[in-house]
């Protein structure tokens, strides 16, 4: 993780804490094992290997940035820490780069020997004023020519996608052939009519609203617009109730 001056600029350190604290909140700790490597002048092994995710956020938060960027030094003790006596080199084994981008040095030749021992580079970008649009091309080929490991300045659902690529995640195909949702319609409001995308089916006795077309069940945001409420369950499906009273 890169702690070093420029890393002030723009709170880029403080995204890049959020960041990895989504990044640590999705791994099991039974199944992931996570280091802390900080570089700046140079590098500090802040947290050997452990299973102990929560004390190493902690740590995480109390960073601070000062001094030069160099990730030589942080991919070379990473790739030490990962091959050393608390390794587990029949394991997948990767290194995650958490920078503002804007590397002051070369470290090709480190993460080539990384690459070389199988294990996987990513880079986690929070850019600065100082990022320039080469430096995505020479982060591709840092991490081995792979444009999927280098996520800039990546939203909460390239996060999550990045901790299921990170833990072998396999999504399920769908363990039913059809669910039946039914919402049930408060008092204060009522249904607008043919507002359900898929189509329901309304009961106007039961104030009852069922389908069974959703193919996503999470509830992907609510959202209220003067007298509506709109629930959207996958980005398409939505259903839209309006207030009796007309009033938001």
């Amino acid at each position: 993780m890169d702690t070093s001056r420029s890393m002030n600029y723009d709170s880029a350190l403080a995204r890049a804490k959020a960041a990895v604290g989504e990044l640590l909140q999705g791994l099991d700790p039974r199944s992931s094992e996570v280091a802390l490597v900080t570089f700046d002048d140079g590098a500090t092994l802040l947290q050997p290997l452990t299973g102990e995710l929560g004390k190493l956020s902690q740590t995480i938060a109390g960073l601070e940035a000062l001094g030069d960027t160099r990730s030589t030094a942080g991919i070379s003790t990473a790739h030490q820490e990962l091959r050393g006596l608390r390794g587990k080199p029949l394991e997948r084994q990767v290194i995650v780069m958490v920078s503002d981008g804007s590397l002051k040095d070369d470290p090709t030749a480190d993460a080539e020997a990384a690459l070389a021992d199988g294990i996987e580079l990513y880079a986690l970008v929070l850019p600065n004023r100082e990022f320039q649009p080469p430096f995505t091309d020479q982060l591709t080929a840092l991490v081995g020519g792979d444009r999927e490991h280098v996520l800039i300045d990546p939203s909460p659902m390239e996060l999550s996608a990045l901790v299921d690529s990170l833990t072998d995640f396999i999504p399920e195909p769908g363990l039913f052939a059809t669910i039946s949702i039914v919402d049930e319609i408060p008092a204060n409001m009522d249904y607008v009519v043919d507002s359900a995308r898929p189509s329901a089916v309304y009961d106007p006795q039961r104030r009852t609203l069922t389908s069974v077309s959703y193919t996503h069940l999470d509830v992907y945001k609510r959202q209220a617009q003067g007298p509506e409420f709109i629930t959207t369950y996958d980005g398409n499906s939505r259903i839209v109730l309006r207030t009796t009273t007309g009033q938001p």
